[in-house]
Formats: C-alpha cells, structure tokens, sequence
C-alpha cells in the first residue's frame, strides 16, 4: 500500500512538471520551495518560473521633416520650379525681343537722320548754285549787251563767291536706301554731289587763272590803250597767249554747261530722295522739300 502510494506521488509529480522535487539547480531561473508532502519533505522542490518577456526594441524616430511632407508636396515642388524656369526664360526673352525692338527705333531715327540732313544739305546747295547763277549771269548778260561778239574768256569776271566746304553729301549715311533695293534716290544724290563738286572746283579754277590773266592785261599794248574795245579783244587775247586766254575760255564753257544743266540735276536729286524717305519713313518724318531762295 505504501508502495501504491509513492508510485502515484511521484507519477503525479512527473504530471505536473516537476523535474526535481528536492529542489532544482540549473541555469538559475527556478524557484526552490519546500515540500509539503510528507513523502518529500527531505528537501525542496523546484517550481519553474515563467520564461522572462523580452522589451521589444524602439524602432529608430522617423525623419520629422519626412512625416509632416502632405501628399501633394512633391507636385507643388515641381509646379514651382516649372514655373521659375518659365518665369526666367519668359523674362530674358521679353529683354531680348525689348532690346532688339530699341535697337531697330534707334537704327531707324538714325536712318530719318541721315535723309532729312541729306535733303537739308541738297537745299543748301541748289540755293548756292542758284546765288551763283544769278551772279555769273548778271554779269555776262552786262557784257554781252555792250559787246555782243566778245570773246568767251571775257564772259565770266572772277567772282569772289564761296562755295561753302561743309557742303558734302555723306553717301555712306544713306547706304539703308541700298539695303531695300532703293539705287536711284542714290544714284541721283551721287551725281547731285559731283556736279556740285565739280562746278565749285572750276569757279576756283576759273578765279585763279582770270586773276593772272588781269594781271598781264597792263603789261601789253593792247591793255594800255584800251584793253575792253571790242576791235582790240584780238589783239589783247594774242598778246596774252592763247594757252591762257584758251585756259579760262575752256573754264567759263564749263561753268556755263554746269549753270544750264545742274540745276535739274539737283532738283531731281532732292525730289526723288525725299519720296523714298516718306516711303520708308512717313511723311511727316521728313523734311519739306522747299523752294529756292
């Protein structure tokens, strides 16, 4: 019976999980309590405890500024940069098209420029060449009443009469004429600027040689009786020599082919510059033409 008993005791003892009822010594983590049943109490049975529960690990913090970005952050961003890249190439292709725009105002005040001073330069001239038609004029018109037959060299007296330097067509100026196929108002202000040219530097001509023709009337024989006597102009323009009295013959020929002809040179040029202008321009750029003085 006694042995009935300790067969279950220990039986029960195995049920429950209790591998030493004395008391249990491994790895430390039981508990040794007494026996309470007679049959054990030689010595304290070890209870298991429960197994220790590991802390779970903190999970490393989040990146605030990642946690407070909304949804749409992303796509404003880029709406934003689009939107600046827009802004700078908009804004340095208006100050492009604005510069070019201010380049082309001002290549064009400068061309209105250049053609209302040639025109203005024209007038100057056809007023000059008209004063000193009419004062060759007067005079030969003089002479030719007293001596109809007089020779040529006589016709023009050596007019102190100047021909203003500054008076020079700036051809360059109107090259904005060439660039649109505009060749005649160019052609016409080219030949109005060598006809001019030319008739000044034969007037220069013409006063130096008549002066020294003057100067050897005097000296001959002719010159002393009466060097203006139509039956005298032979023997006056022998005793001078013909190279000089044919010199400013040749001259005043000159001078009066200019006087005849010159003018509507001039005109023409003035005209025909003046219609390319307010062609180019508009008419109320450019100057009047105007009337002679």
């Amino acid at each position: 019976m006694h042995k009935l008993f300790l067969s279950l005791l220990l039986l029960c003892i195995s049920t429950c999980g209790i591998a030493n009822p004395c008391g249990f010594k491994g790895d430390g983590k039981t508990t040794a309590i007494p026996c309470t049943n007679s049959a054990a109490a030689s010595g304290p049975v070890a209870m298991p405890t429960a197994a220790p529960v590991s802390e779970p690990r903190p999970t490393p913090p989040k990146d605030n500024a990642a946690q407070s970005l909304p949804s749409t952050y992303w796509v404003t961003f880029s709406l934003d940069v689009v939107k600046a890249l827009i802004g700078t190439f908009a804004g340095a292709g208006l100050a492009y098209f604005v510069n070019l725009r201010l380049q082309r105002r001002q290549k064009r005040l400068d061309q209105l420029l250049a053609g209302n001073v040639a025109l203005a330069t024209l007038k100057l001239m056809i007023n000059t060449f008209l004063t000193y038609k009419k004062a060759v004029e007067a005079h030969r018109s003089e002479f030719l009443k007293a001596h109809p037959n007089g020779p040529l060299w006589l016709h023009i007296r050596p007019i102190q009469f100047d021909f203003d330097d500054s008076l020079r067509l700036d051809i360059r100026s109107l090259s904005f004429l060439i660039e649109h196929k505009n060749v005649d108002p160019v052609n016409e202000v080219l030949l109005a600027n060598s006809v001019f040219m030319a008739l000044a530097g034969l007037h220069q001509e013409q006063v130096k040689t008549m002066m020294a023709l003057q100067d050897k009337i005097p000296e001959t024989p002719a010159g002393k009786v009466n060097p203006f006597t139509e039956s005298l102009f032979g023997v006056l323009g022998e005793q001078l020599g013909r190279s000089l009295t044919m010199r400013v013959e040749s001259l005043n020929a000159g001078i009066l082919t200019h006087l005849d002809k010159d003018e509507a040179v001039l005109w023409d040029a003035l005209r025909k510059l003046r219609v390319a202008l307010v062609t180019k321009c508009g008419e109320k750029e450019v100057i009047e033409k105007g009337k002679p003085n």
